[in-house]
């Protein structure tokens, strides 16, 4: 074993981890109440591990590896001890006796660096002289992303860059879903805000909602790789309850949550929440649940990479895919049951206000883009609406009348 996984200072797992691939070879539990939630093999440990890099599949990513001489995003990870700013889980050699308050980055400030594809060769060679010191060696998801400190405040704020119209629609897209949520005011939601140049979305960022003292646990790590089942969500969702009942998370907030999460995610189209994209943060000294961490990454929502498709059946019909534990627009309205007679209508923006929205991205000739995610969100409500007042769904979506005045039904 040549490394410790640490939580703050504690030695949780010793690990053998192949340096050159940053594979986890074998481990040894130290500290039981500490381990990651269902880490019970070394597949689950791997899995777990890989989770947390930068996936291999982000734009420009293996290109900035080759020419660092690093071999895996994982190698990477592991070059920057694995510190992040989600959790207090880190790695250091056994031979080490560094302390986390010495090196975390909720404390101690970092540079910037963008694992991007767009670098000058200025920015590149900066960015090669800091990439060992910066949590943005830890950073999932598919949208190429970086930390950095605002020096005025010391605030860590998340920075997505917008790359394309695609990616100033999914932009706008995190700005709309805050809005939205808080507009109904029942759960909190990460606030985002814009950064433009000459006029142009450049970035969308956030704040970091987990601190040294409040750690954010994502639910891939509460539900264990049995629990998951790809063809029962409903399974699925009860495994989830269970596990965070365990964890001291009341069994019909917890039910009320998906609900609510679910429902809402139909109406804005998300078709993202993938067991990494919702979670809850616990109290990283006690590991005690505090509650759930404010919904975030809402940027594949509002028909983000469908403009093309006005008129196709799979949107009218609720068959859109979706990522998560319910796949597609019908069943995660089937899944917000619960929450039909709770939601204010009244509280949800309008469809001409979604349509001024997304105007300040799609305007002259575009404009008709706005109109058509406007519609799309007006067909939702429709549909929801019906539903509240006693109609079947399958009734529902056999009635034509529901596409007239729709510019994708026309």
């Amino acid at each position: 074993m040549n490394y410790y996984l640490m939580h703050k200072d504690d030695k949780v797992l010793a690990l053998d981890i192949y340096e050159p691939t940053g594979t986890i070879l074998d481990y040894e539990v130290l500290m039981e109440e500490k381990k990651p939630a269902y880490i019970d093999n070394i597949q689950n440990m791997n899995y777990w591990w890989s989770a947390r890099a930068i996936p291999k599949s982000r734009s420009g990513i293996n290109q900035i590896l080759k020419r660092n001489g690093i071999d895996t995003t994982e190698t990477l990870m592991l070059k920057n001890m694995a510190l992040n700013l989600s959790d207090c889980y880190w790695v250091r050699s056994v031979d080490s006796d560094i302390r986390y308050d010495d090196v975390n980055f909720f404390d101690n400030v970092f540079e910037k660096v963008d694992f991007g594809s767009d670098l000058s060769v200025a920015e590149e060679k900066k960015m090669k002289s800091n990439m060992l010191s910066s949590p943005s060696g830890s950073l999932n998801g598919q949208m190429p992303k970086y930390w950095e400190v605002n020096r005025r405040t010391g605030e860590r704020v998340l920075v997505k860059k917008a790359i394309g119209i695609k990616g100033h629609h999914q932009a706008l897209n995190e700005v709309f879903a805050y809005e939205f949520h808080k507009k109904i005011g029942r759960f909190n939601s990460t606030e985002y805000w814009l950064s433009r140049s000459n006029g142009v979305i450049k970035d969308v960022r956030c704040g970091s909602f987990a601190t040294k003292d409040m750690e954010y646990i994502p639910l891939a790590y509460i539900a264990s790789g049995q629990q998951i089942n790809a063809t029962d969500a409903r399974k699925t969702v009860r495994a989830i309850l269970d596990a965070l009942e365990a964890l001291g998370i009341p069994r019909a907030a917890a039910s009320s949550y998906f609900s609510y999460l679910h429902l809402t995610d139909f109406l804005i189209s998300n078709t993202d929440r993938h067991l990494n994209n919702y979670g809850i943060l616990r109290d990283s000294n006690t590991l005690k649940a505090i509650g759930f961490a404010p919904i975030f990454d809402n940027g594949n929502s509002m028909l983000y990479d469908t403009l093309g498709y006005w008129g196709f059946d799979e949107f009218r019909r609720l068959k859109i895919k979706a990522f998560g534990i319910f796949t597609n627009d019908k069943k995660l309205l089937m899944a917000g049951k619960a929450w039909y007679d709770k939601l204010d209508l009244d509280a949800l923006p309008s469809a001409q206000q979604v349509c001024e929205f997304y105007g300040r991205l799609y305007s002259g000739g575009d404009r008709r883009n706005a109109e058509n995610i406007a519609s799309a969100y007006a067909y939702k409500l429709r549909i929801f609406e019906r539903i509240r007042a006693g109609e079947a769904l399958h009734d529902i979506l056999k009635n034509k009348d529901l596409l007239k005045g729709l510019p994708f039904g026309s």
